[in-house]
Parts: C-alpha cells; sequence; structure tokens
C-alpha cells in the first residue's frame, strides 16, 4: 500500500548516508587522539593511557547498546515522540554539563 520513493528522494538518502559516514570516519579518529593529547606521555602514565583507551570504547558500546535496545523499545511501545524525546532531553544534558 505504500508509494515507491522517488529517484530524488533515494539520492538524497544515499547522498545522506556519504555524508553521515565520512562525518563519522572524522569525528572517531580524531576523538581518541584529542583525549590522548591531554594526557601526560611519560612512563609511568602507561596504565592512564590505556584506562583512557578501555573507558573510550566501553562508554561508546554502552551507547550503542543504549541506542539499539533502550531507545529501540522506547519507541516501538511508546512512540516516536517518546524516542525522540529521550534523545534530546540526554543531548541537552550533554551541552549543559561540557559549558563550565
Amino acid at each position: 500500500s505504500c508509494s515507491s520513493p522517488t529517484t530524488t528522494q533515494l539520492a538524497f538518502l544515499y547522498v545522506s548516508y556519504g555524508l553521515m559516514a565520512i562525518g563519522t570516519d572524522g569525528v572517531k579518529a580524531s576523538s581518541l587522539a584529542f583525549g590522548m593529547d591531554q594526557l601526560c606521555r611519560k612512563e609511568k602514565d602507561a596504565a592512564i593511557i590505556e584506562s583512557y583507551f578501555n573507558w573510550s570504547y566501553a562508554s561508546g558500546l554502552v551507547a550503542v547498546l543504549f541506542g539499539i535496545t533502550i531507545l529501540v523499545y522506547l519507541q516501538e511501545n511508546l512512540g516516536w515522540k517518546v524516542g525522540f524525546g529521550v534523545l534530546v532531553v540526554l543531548m541537552f544534558i550533554f551541552i549543559v554539563g561540557t559549558f563550565p
């Protein structure tokens, strides 16, 4: 009962996917390096650097699991407005928390 997407809609979708892939690659590649620059580079700080990488990857994994499980559950059972509302609240908390 749904109509097929137009060529323009498909082109928009594919260009959006491409731009998201480019943006994600730029952020992921540089975020770990920028975080590393904040740490001291002495031999005794090897444990701190290892801990930084562990926490960085662990927090990324938790975020993906949260997005795939809890947010999808909320969107399917309570509606899209609630699912996106949770994301808006989380982004607001993040933005407020990053500024001193």
